[in-house]
């Protein structure tokens, strides 16, 4: 009766340290960073840029400095949706694969020309 118990227990830490890595690894933070920029030279700085998982839905959010920059710290290797949003209106939309390390995506928003009011 005592090997049983023993064999059991030892069955269940090795279950449990198996569990315990494929935590880790699935934990493992991953960076997105990246450029926004219009007509490719001006920086959106202030704007919001979110990432949400797809599997989960959690979102992530961060607001561009000041050169234009954003980054994301602490996601999983998973996709997520790209969006930026700016005074209410949302400016992009894009899907991001994270697979390990760091990920940079820069994003050039074209702006359309104004159009003419007609009275």
């Amino acid at each position: 009766m005592r090997i049983r118990n023993c064999s059991t227990f030892r069955s269940r830490l090795a279950l449990g340290a198996a569990l315990g890595l494929l935590c880790a690894i699935r934990a493992r933070a991953e960076l997105l960073q990246g450029k926004v920029t219009v007509s490719g030279t001006k920086p959106l700085a202030g704007a919001l840029v979110r990432a949400r998982e797809a599997g989960t839905g959690r979102t992530f959010a961060t607001r561009i400095n000041q050169a234009g920059a954003y980054t994301i710290p602490g996601l999983s290797s998973s996709k997520y949706l790209l969006e930026i949003e700016n005074n209410g209106r949302n400016l992009y939309q894009g899907v991001v694969d994270l697979k390990g390390g760091e990920v940079t995506k820069d994003i050039n928003l074209t702006t359309k020309p104004a159009q003419e009011v007609k009275r």
